[in-house]
């Protein structure tokens, strides 16, 4: 986590100090590199410290802290709009830095996993920490004594713990690929529902008639803290919803509320299309949109830290999150230099792309558990190359929508 601010806060000051347009680039694909490290040790140290009866909630409200940071960006950006001068923008730049001097400085007072103790000869280190922190200091706790026997069960049956290049048994083994199915599609899925439009917020504020910069920053702060609501209710019952459940459910209702933003969004554009305008339609389509955002917080927000690390086991969990973070950033590349060409090709009508797509994504889930692997491994890329067929023939070229994609940022 450490190495992970320090990378970020490089990132920070390069584009923080951009003159040029390439720099800003440069500085933005550090940034991307710091947060993937510091994503791969987050969550793995949350699940290893919390006792069993916590991990649920905890690893769920991990992932609930982009919130603490994208709230405090909105009115940060909202603030200094009224700026009249490069530091307009280069201020909220310079702030990403904040957070990480907090971890970087934290790393220094809090213990290591007990995991990694004892995974590296340091037992009694890592049983005077269950001790201390779940078994209310009794070393004869039964909880204390059955998690020291499950961790040096789980290091002793498999070596190649500490291979760190060894990727082998999530690929070679039939539980090693049903697991990794797992995480493939909540690293998928939970990046590529809708949620990627939110990079576009200005656009998707302009077709609905809210045109005022003021205004779609104060939207935005609002979209935020509606999300967060969402995230914060989801996490109060990580532990006892069930998630494939949520998962059919949320996705097929985040589907509803785009194809409602969608409709409105086109019923609005055939009445400017006659020159007539009618403000409840852009009311319908905002409040929809806000719903979306509610809906795909509660079902995708915490459920996106939780599936990985209790889907991988504990010899496997940091490299299975390592690949989850690169799939995370590989789809999270198509949003943002994608999502603009056929934002600005075919306007609000890009939402149905992913109106179709979560549909897709619900029966898929549904489907989990119930067919093989095999088969359900050929369903999936059966519906990515057809995905990736409609984005080729919406974005264009690759290159093309790489460069947009630039300048638009």
């Amino acid at each position: 986590m450490f190495c992970g601010g320090a990378v970020i806060i490089i990132g920070m000051i390069i584009i923080s100090t951009a003159m040029k347009f390439a720099q800003l680039v440069v500085g933005r694909f550090v940034l991307g590199l710091g947060i993937a490290i510091m994503t791969v040790a987050a969550p793995a140290y949350s699940i290893e410290i919390a006792p069993p009866h916590w991990r649920g909630r905890c690893t769920g409200f991990y992932n609930c802290g982009w919130f603490g940071g994208s709230i405090p960006a909105a009115i940060v950006t909202f603030a200094t709009n009224y700026i009249d001068n490069h530091y307009s923008w280069r201020i909220p730049l310079i702030l990403q830095a904040f957070a990480c001097v907090i971890v970087m400085i934290g790393v220094f007072f809090i213990p290591e996993s007990p995991r990694y103790l004892m995974a590296n000869g340091r037992d009694e280190e890592a049983f005077a920490f269950l001790v201390k922190y779940h078994g209310n200091g009794d070393p004869n706790s039964r909880l204390v004594r059955l998690e020291i026997e499950e961790m040096r069960e789980g290091i002793r049956q498999d070596g190649i713990d500490k291979v760190w290049w060894d990727y082998r048994p999530l690929f070679l083994t039939h539980n090693g690929r049903w697991r990794m199915a797992q995480v493939l599609m909540i690293s998928i899925f939970g990046q590529f529902s809708g949620n990627g439009l939110g990079y576009f917020n200005t656009t998707i504020f302009n077709n609905l008639g809210v045109d005022s910069i003021p205004a779609q920053l104060g939207y935005n702060i609002l979209n935020q803290g509606l999300s967060a609501f969402g995230a914060l209710t989801a996490v109060s019952l990580t532990d006892r919803m069930p998630r494939r459940k949520v998962l059919v459910i949320g996705t097929f209702m985040c589907a509803l509320a785009l194809a409602t933003n969608a409709g409105l969004s086109e019923k609005m554009a055939q009445l400017d299309a006659k020159g007539l305008f009618s403000a409840s339609y852009g009311k319908g389509a905002l409040a929809s949109y806000f719903l979306f955002n509610i809906i795909y917080s509660f079902t995708y927000t915490p459920l996106q830290g939780v599936i990985p690390t209790e889907a991988l086991e504990t010899t496997m969990r940091a490299k299975g999150l390592a690949l989850s973070g690169f799939i995370v950033n590989a789809v999270g590349f198509i949003n943002q230099f994608a999502g603009p060409i056929g934002l600005k090709n075919i306007k609000h009508r890009y939402i149905f792309v992913f109106v179709g797509w979560d549909v897709i994504e619900a029966i898929a889930w549904y489907l989990f558990g119930y067919v093989s692997l095999a088969s359900f491994s050929s369903f999936l890329f059966l519906q990515g190359t057809l995905l990736t067929g409609l984005q080729c023939r919406v974005s264009g070229s690759y290159s093309r929508a790489a460069r947009v994609g630039l300048q638009s940022a």
